[in-house]
């Protein structure tokens, strides 16, 4: 069995190699990327003032919406594990001098606590069943909320649940066997699902095949 550090590596550089595609289409990916995450953010429903986390934010379509929610008066952080889409993020929407998103280059399970902590709020979109080790990627999560915090998320579903998923890994698995996106597809999902965290923090999520929201106690 990969070891988590292993699996920490393969995951950095996979979104190394593959970021200059998401770079050169991020006007097409946020347009089709929003139907997967606007359930999880019509849960959250970001409030005028509040400080909201983007974990896996890639870059920056979602966190310069949030941006917009919370207003001139809160603050919206995106996270990503890729420098490139990161460096994208700030280039489409950071204005200097002026409220706005900020966007940071950070690993969420390795992390001790992401900048800008506390949070009011964490979104991420179709990002944790990516993570090595869900626990610790949702253990950073929480040590950056405050207490009574909010967290909706959306994520992929195993592939019993997602036969097209499963039919596209089928035929690419020759050329990406090595890629843990395909792989999780294909896999049930693990005893620590990140929409059922297994550390203390957390109060129970609603369950939803479409998304899953949490509050913190």
């Amino acid at each position: 069995m990969t070891d988590t550090a292993t699996l920490r590596a393969r995951n950095a550089d996979f979104w190394a190699q593959t970021s200059p595609g998401w770079v050169h289409q991020a006007d097409r990916h946020d347009e089709i990327g929003r139907p997967l995450g606007a359930v999880a953010l019509d849960q959250l429903q970001p409030q005028p003032g509040e400080r909201v986390l983007d974990v896996g934010c890639g870059c920056g379509g979602t966190t310069a919406e949030i941006a917009r929610a919370v207003g001139p008066s809160g603050n919206a952080v995106g996270l990503d594990l890729a420098e490139a889409m990161v460096a994208t993020a700030r280039s489409r929407f950071s204005v200097p001098g002026a409220a706005g998103p900020q966007f940071v280059t950070g690993d969420i399970e390795t992390l001790g606590a992401v900048p800008g902590a506390p949070f009011d709020a964490v979104y991420a979109r179709m990002t944790l069943m990516l993570l090595a080790d869900p626990v610790a990627g949702l253990t950073t999560i929480r040590r950056s909320m405050r207490s009574g915090g909010r967290m909706a998320a959306t994520v992929f579903r195993d592939g019993g649940a997602n036969p097209g998923c499963r039919a596209r890994c089928s035929v690419r698995r020759h050329i990406c066997d090595r890629c843990r996106r395909c792989r999780s597809a294909t896999t049930p999902a693990p005893s620590h699902s990140p929409t059922r965290p297994a550390q203390p923090g957390f109060s129970p999520p609603p369950a939803s095949p479409a998304s899953t929201s949490t509050r913190t106690t």
